[in-house]
């Protein structure tokens, strides 16, 4: 079922004016949908201008962000009070009786998509029609409460847990301060310098014009600036490039261990290790890496939360070139203070935030653990609806879908209720083993061409396929129809 056959998807409206006197109603944009899936009622501009009724608030509303940055952040209106809603904040109102919390699931394991759909273009943009015409998987009241009550437990276990990681970070800081002092004042005397005195600073490389990254795993990870955080490279969104691209751009590499630093964008100024995962991995042009002059007289990690310390980010923050997109120069990387405590010093620091990282690691791990847990119970009753809901002798039509994690490796862990949270071949097993309850079989055939090929006239051509909006065109008949459909129809044609 289309979700605008439950919901009426549309955006806000778009206000001429506005104002921070508190005169009129106050508006939700899209810088008030926070991360967590709340809303910032506090911070608000207000309009005195009319409006239809529609673009107010009512509780229960869904929110997304339509462009920017952060398309496809998705909040929920818990409140009474009215609001106004901006113009690039989709609003999702529910008209069925589906459970609004099952409605906001579904809208968040559909971010990726909403954001991949958003892009080609310098802003990202998603129209509500777009959303609008996205497929809800329809169960009954009782299951799909039952699917929000486990969600809605996940959640809180992820709420602890990112509670935790503030926790230990905050520690990491303070024992920072209690060996190394304040860089700003050096009030510990440590020796001082430049960066510029032990390290080359080294730019990145831009993918050259026309081309791209790959699609699907390669040898050649290539790391961007949204890859770098928490002194470190977080591994659940990380591109690739393929050997043509590589060779274009092969001297803009890293080493394990080596030192990053963002200079451009909104995480300019962050810090961090290599892991050795990434040894020889590309760098994007909108980071440089520090490279050792001489003999290492630096620990890598206490030069990460050197750097990444509130003295130095305060030095950062003078120094940037804030019109258009936020920079900080090289030469400017190059003239920052450099404190030098004793390397004995720095290796217990080291130590200290390797100790930390095993807690995290820990609590990680115990989430994983339940959000395995929970989508084994989702694919036992996707499989038992299947088999229950078809005749006796059906042949249950399945992709050969072998190393399909190296397939959808590209999609963020944060959408953990999609592609690589999915365990395909449970569900398969699950899927065989009821089938023989209702005489039934399933059959898997090769994927290949699957979503190229025209049910209707056979023509195979890959710009049939337009994966960004899941939408196929044949080129040589005009048949169009949903990626996936065509891709289900595909399988039982050649089986």
């Amino acid at each position: 079922m289309k979700l605008s056959d439950i919901c009426d998807v549309y955006s806000g409206y778009a206000f001429k004016t506005f104002n921070d006197l508190g005169h009129g109603v106050p508006v939700i944009k899209i810088s008030n949908l926070l991360p967590d899936g709340s809303i910032d009622l506090v911070n608000c501009l207000f309009t005195t201008e009319n409006i239809k009724e529609k673009f107010y608030s009512k509780k229960s509303d869904i929110y997304i962000a339509l462009s920017g940055a952060t398309t496809g952040k998705i909040s929920i209106m818990d409140k009474d009070n009215t609001f106004a809603i901006n113009q690039r904040v989709g609003i999702v109102r529910n008209r069925s009786t589906i459970p609004n919390e099952y409605l906001k699931y579904f809208l968040r394991s559909k971010s990726n998509r909403i954001l991949e759909e958003a892009s080609g273009c310098a802003q990202p943009n998603i129209s509500p029609k777009q959303i609008a015409n996205y497929v809800v998987p329809i169960f009954s009241a009782d299951e799909m409460n039952r699917i929000v009550s486990e969600l809605r437990e996940i959640d809180k276990i992820k709420s602890t847990y990112h509670e935790q990681l503030e926790l230990l970070d905050e520690l990491v800081r303070a024992r920072f301060v209690e060996m190394f002092g304040d860089p700003r004042i050096n009030d510990k005397k440590w020796k001082a310098g430049k960066i510029v005195d032990y390290f080359e600073v080294k730019g990145g490389k831009r993918i050259p014009k026309g081309m791209g990254y790959a699609e699907r795993k390669t040898n050649h990870p290539y790391l961007r600036a949204s890859d770098m955080k928490n002194a470190t490279i977080l591994d659940d969104d990380i591109h690739y490039i393929d050997e043509e691209v590589y060779k274009r751009i092969k001297r803009y590499t890293v080493n394990a261990h080596g030192i990053y630093l963002t200079n451009v964008g909104v995480n300019l100024g962050m810090a961090g290790v290599i892991p050795k995962k990434y040894d020889g991995a590309n760098l994007t042009e909108n980071a440089v890496k520090l490279v050792p002059k001489d003999k290492i007289l630096l620990n890598g990690m206490f030069l990460s939360y050197y750097i990444n310390s509130p003295g130095i980010q305060h030095y950062i923050n003078e120094r940037k070139m804030s019109v258009g997109v936020p920079k900080l120069a090289i030469f400017r990387i190059e003239s920052m203070p450099l404190l030098l405590p004793p390397l004995e010093l720095q290796n217990q620091f080291a130590s200290f935030v390797q100790e930390v990282d095993k807690s995290e690691f820990v609590s990680g791990k115990a989430i994983g653990q339940r959000e395995n847990r929970w989508m084994q119970d989702v694919n036992h009753c996707v499989s038992k609806a299947l088999v229950e809901n078809n005749l006796k002798h059906t042949f249950f039509v399945l992709e050969d879908l072998s190393g399909i994690r190296n397939v959808t490796e590209r999609v963020k862990t944060k959408d953990l209720y999609v592609s690589v949270s999915w365990s395909f071949y449970n569900f398969e097993q699950k899927l065989i083993y009821k089938a023989k309850w209702n005489q039934s079989s399933v059959i898997k055939v090769a994927p290949r061409y699957t979503s190229q090929c025209c049910p209707d006239c056979g023509y195979t051509e890959k710009s049939n396929h337009n994966k960004k909006i899941h939408l196929f065109t044949c080129k040589n008949c005009g048949y169009q129809s949903n990626d996936d459909r065509i891709g289900a129809m595909n399988c039982i044609v050649w089986e």
